[in-house]
């Protein structure tokens, strides 16, 4: 695949691209919103862990004003409340549609094009 504005016959057109880039900053969004959404429910939900991942973040960023992707090894369990909350919850409930390009079986299941 091949960008080239100047070709008619290229594979991708910049339009192309940026209808892609578009798609990525708004998939990115919206997963983004509804982890957050679904986190402070959850948060709400399970006070108890709250006070947990809150006395994490303070012990291991205290008063700085940003946490880094860094921190990230740092703070286990906080990273384990956000990973069950992106389990249990729909965080990409316009998720992008797929289908089948070719028939195929699947454990003893066909799955036909286009489905």
């Amino acid at each position: 695949m091949y960008l080239d504005s100047s070709d008619e016959d290229s594979i991708l057109t910049e339009n192309h691209l940026i209808g892609i880039l578009i798609d990525f900053f708004e998939a990115g969004g919206e997963t983004v919103g509804s982890t957050l959404s679904w986190t402070l429910l959850y948060l709400c939900l399970y006070p108890n862990e709250q006070e947990v991942c809150q006395r994490e973040i303070d012990v291991v960023i205290g008063k700085r004003e940003r946490v880094t992707l860094a921190d990230r090894a740092l703070l286990p369990r906080t990273e384990a409340f956000i990973n069950e909350v992106q389990r249990l919850s729909c965080v990409a409930a316009a998720g992008l549609e797929h289908q089948a390009v070719e028939d195929i079986k699947f454990h003893g299941y066909t799955i036909p094009k286009g489905d």
